[in-house]
């Protein structure tokens, strides 16, 4: 009897993760298909597919709200309007991203959205960063600071002083070493079930950039891939960044260079286990690659061509 239990706990766990599949399958579709539209102008079409992920809580994130808002002002839904861009800011986006995204509204529109953050935005803000886990986010600025602090003279020395820095080499070799303490700050987090994502930090948090540094090791890689894999299941990360991630570590390796979900092309076109991408793709909750490079007017791999 106990052996009849446990397979089917089994069974019902392995469908439960077939079943959360598919729901994030369909969100990051309806993400892909309504940013295609907003870019081309057409709001309406947009603003319906948005509503349709607005209402999965769970697999909704900050950008989700803030191209919901702006589709909703556009089809004078204003209600909607105001509802979303206050969850938007509440996320912790800034509004240098707000104005970027809303790029394409008439001027009338655009002074009105300065307008409308200039009163609302700071009071927002801090009732949303509140309402996080703020000692969650303050690890994680540090962490982002320490990621970013080498790199940004790196890139300075490299750009004024065209590589003849003495100490260009020792730069590096910094970088290296902070990427590694980083990378045991966020493996004590992640073990202790404190993933810094949208669900306790918001858009506070953003962990994909320093990510794709720590990652770039593979040791480093191995271990926290799987906590990835978990998290976008869990609608902390969104499955576009978990590929990019991956996709970004096995193009910076030595020697076999490729990519992991076929996401982020880079320096190549070689897809590793090319027939298998899509099996991948979906356990991360990644449309298939026949509807990505179809959207985004790609050629396909010969392993994938009819």
């Amino acid at each position: 009897m106990k052996i009849y239990v446990v397979v089917f706990c089994l069974l019902l766990s392995r469908f439960c993760a077939y079943a959360q599949q598919d729901v994030l399958t369909t969100v990051q579709e309806n993400r892909f298909a309504s940013n295609v539209l907003i870019d081309k102008g057409e709001y309406d079409s947009a603003y319906h597919i948005m509503k349709r992920n607005i209402g999965i809580e769970k697999y909704t994130h900050p950008y989700d709200y803030l191209c919901y808002a702006i589709c909703a002002f556009q089809v004078k839904d204003t209600t909607q309007f105001i509802v979303y861009l206050d969850k938007t800011i509440q996320s912790g986006i800034d509004t240098q991203a707000i104005q970027a995204r809303a790029r394409k509204l008439p001027a009338e529109a655009k002074t009105y959205l300065r307008s409308y953050l200039g009163s609302r935005f700071s009071t927002l803000r801090a009732e949303g960063f509140a309402r996080y886990d703020t000692v969650l986010i303050n690890e994680m600025r540090s962490i982002a600071e320490m990621d970013q602090f080498l790199r940004t003279i790196i890139t300075r020395s490299m750009i004024e002083k065209k590589k003849t820095d003495s100490n260009l080499n020792y730069y590096f070799q910094l970088a290296k070493a902070a990427d590694s303490i980083n990378f045991v700050r966020l493996k004590r987090l992640f073990e202790s079930g404190k993933y810094p994502g949208y669900h306790n930090c918001g858009a506070f948090c953003d962990v994909v950039i320093t990510l794709m540094h720590v990652s770039d090791y593979n040791n480093n890689f191995d271990v926290l891939f799987p906590y990835l894999k978990k998290e976008v299941l869990n609608g902390n990360i969104s499955p576009d960044e978990v590929a990019l991630i991956a996709d970004s570590h096995f193009q910076r390796g030595d020697g076999n260079i490729y990519s992991y979900y076929g996401h982020w092309i880079g320096r190549t076109t070689k897809i590793h286990d090319c027939k298998n991408v899509n099996k991948r793709r979906a356990e991360i909750g990644l449309e298939k690659l026949e509807t990505e490079y179809f959207g985004k007017n790609r050629k396909l791999p010969e392993c994938l061509q009819l």
